[in-house]
């Protein structure tokens, strides 16, 4: 249960897709993220997970565009009582290959890509990567100039 509300299965692991995307988001040097566009459900819950580790969070964009846009505060911050624990997607030194310039996203469940219209998941990191060479460190997509290549 979060809050007041009554939590299915379903609720529960797109919970636990956003909580990893909001921790890789902390950890980042980012000071917002876009969420991609949902139904104003999930809006409610990531509104109230937004709470949880003190972002500020507003929807914007209209009708189908509509999504979740979230803020550090100055009073941000991981807490140490999280119900679900988010993982750590990291390949080590493992290098990928993809065509310069395409778009590349790392996805909760590890998985990542080109990518997709439906069913993509919630992105933790998405890049351009420019000469096609990429790897996955700390849940982050790296590029050769990068200084944690």
């Amino acid at each position: 249960m979060i809050d007041d509300m009554e939590l299915n299965s379903d609720d529960e692991l797109f919970l636990k897709e956003l909580e990893t995307v909001f921790i890789s988001f902390i950890e980042s040097s980012k000071e917002q993220l876009d969420l991609e566009p949902m139904n104003s459900y999930k809006r409610r819950l990531a509104h109230k997970l937004s709470g949880q580790f003190q972002l500020e969070s507003e929807s914007i964009g209209e009708d189908k565009n509509r999504a979740v846009l979230l803020k550090k505060t100055p009073q941000t911050k991981i807490s140490g009582n999280r119900k679900f624990k988010a993982p750590r997607i990291d390949t080590g030194n493992e290098t990928y290959y993809a065509k310069p310039g395409v778009q590349i996203v790392l996805r909760s469940d590890g998985s990542f890509g080109v990518p997709w219209k439906e069913k993509d998941g919630h992105s933790i990191d998405k890049r351009v990567v420019h000469d096609g060479v990429f790897r996955i460190r700390s849940n982050q997509i790296v590029c050769q100039e990068d200084s944690n290549w």
